[in-house]
């Protein structure tokens, strides 16, 4: 037969204890609300699950309402002198397959023995005594409704006890916190032994605060990693053009996108998104550009290309025949004393010298050296000078005088 000891205390051994939890209370009114929803759970377990830290991240992101602790999670510390013991245990409701009605009395002094035939459901008493007071738990140790019953829902029960002298009576439902008084109330039984002698187990005392504080500790640097993997992530997700963006810090564009938060007004977003009408302008003229044949457009460039490139042939022709030098060497061909009277020759009377038939000619030059014009015209002759064109003859005239 299992045996449940109940150990009713007046907690004067644990008052400093109280104190702390109470001063934790105080000092949790300074720290952020998902913080202060941490303490609130640790304070009935002694390591937070994932799904205590998803509610926790979703509180730190603002997703969610938090459940900050208060003296009520904690050890009341006006409780510190008071004598509580227990006076019964009824009203059981979903409770393994215990009967409904059914009332477990204790005396204030004394010793209160239950006892019963296996399965008769002392294990399910001790069970809502070890949730509605103080224990250490099994992982595993938790109050079943009745699986043979149609209508399943939370366990709860009625506890009755003395507070000061008073009686008092709270409800107890599996998952809710339990009133703070019955902590004053310590619970062993077998499944609670194993947790403190249990060989596997470490034996060492962590005072309740303490354990508390570090719980937190380790809550804080899970929560942190957590949030850093999601930033992570979301820089990853980010466009490239906000992660490495091409714009100058001076711009409108630059300014918007350097403060650009969650708090920026969509407004202010919208209104640089758009296109002036310069700029529409630009637009529709390269999608025209674009609509036509590539392959069209190329032969036309290509055969533009192809003139430009001939016309640039002859101006390089043209300005290498009229360059410095060729012009140098006229010059010192013009002013070279090589000029020889020869006899006179019909064909240059004919064409050039005769200057009774050219009067305008002998008004502009009149003789090459100065002398009035011969009674007969005099043929000169220039080697290796032809001047059959008479312009060309005409300028080479007007560079030999000058």
């Amino acid at each position: 037969m299992n045996s449940v000891n109940v150990i009713n205390t007046s907690m004067e051994d644990e008052a400093s204890e109280t104190q702390v939890l109470a001063d934790i209370v105080t000092w949790s009114r300074s720290c952020t609300t998902w913080q202060r929803d941490a303490l609130r759970r640790l304070c009935s377990k002694e390591k937070l699950d994932q799904d205590d830290l998803e509610s926790l991240m979703a509180i730190c992101k603002e997703e969610q309402e938090g459940d900050p602790i208060t003296s009520d999670h904690i050890r009341d510390p006006d409780a510190s002198s008071a004598e509580v013991s227990l006076t019964k245990l009824h009203n059981l409701k979903h409770v393994n397959a215990l009967q409904p009605g059914e009332t477990l009395t204790f005396k204030k002094s004394g010793l209160t023995v239950i006892y019963g035939d296996n399965g008769a459901g002392k294990s399910g008493y001790a069970r809502v005594l070890k949730q509605a007071c103080r224990a250490r738990l099994p992982k595993d140790d938790i109050v079943l409704p009745n699986i043979y019953s149609a209508q399943r829902d939370t366990p709860q029960a009625e506890v009755g006890f003395l507070f000061s002298g008073q009686n008092q009576s709270v409800v107890w439902k599996q998952g809710a916190a339990a009133d703070s008084r019955l902590t004053a109330i310590s619970v062993f039984d077998s499944r609670t032994a194993a947790v403190h002698v249990d060989a596997t187990n470490d034996l060492a005392y962590t005072p309740l605060p303490l354990r508390i504080m570090a719980a937190l500790a380790d809550t804080c640097k899970t929560i942190n990693d957590k949030l850093d993997d999601e930033i992570r992530v979301i820089k990853n997700q980010t466009p490239a053009i906000l992660r490495n963006p091409e714009y100058a810090p001076d711009t409108e564009v630059g300014k918007l996108l350097s403060g650009l938060s969650a708090k920026t007004p969509d407004t202010n977003v919208e209104k640089l998104a758009g296109l002036s009408e310069a700029e529409e302008s630009w637009l529709k003229t390269r999608a025209a550009d674009l609509a036509n044949d590539p392959a069209r457009v190329a032969r036309q460039l290509q055969a533009q290309k192809t003139k430009i490139d001939k016309a640039e042939e002859r101006l390089n022709a043209l300005a290498k025949a009229v360059s410095d030098e060729n012009i140098a060497s006229l010059h010192r061909l013009c002013m070279m004393p090589i000029l020889q009277p020869v006899q006179r020759q019909p064909l240059c009377q004919q064409t050039c010298f005769q200057m009774s038939r050219y009067p305008k000619l002998d008004q502009m030059f009149g003789d090459p050296f100065g002398k009035p014009p011969a009674p007969i015209p005099i043929s000169w002759h220039i080697p290796n000078v032809n001047f059959q064109p008479l312009v060309m003859m005409r300028g080479a005239f007007y560079a030999i005088r000058h």
